[in-house]
């Protein structure tokens, strides 16, 4: 009997971004899918959550070229405030 496989799983790496919340809790966005934006009451919860988030994303277009943005560079500047 020959098997096929019925999906392949794949594997990617997202940044994601917390946001401490003034009432308490974080939201959490991540910049290279559009429109990905969770939250939770603990720093742990909302990893999960953002987690979640993504790759029901992913799979509701089926795919990650969907919504992924190209390639994104992160830094830090000084400025005076």
């Amino acid at each position: 009997m020959e098997y096929k496989a019925i999906y392949t799983v794949q594997k990617a790496t997202f940044s994601v971004v917390l946001y401490p919340q003034k009432e308490g809790g974080f939201t959490a966005i991540c910049p290279e899918v559009q429109g990905c934006v969770s939250q939770g009451e603990t720093y742990e919860e909302t990893l999960v959550n953002i987690k979640d988030a993504i790759e029901a994303l992913l799979e509701r277009n089926n795919s990650i070229k969907s919504l992924a943005v190209p390639h994104k560079i992160f830094t830090e500047i000084e400025t005076n405030v």
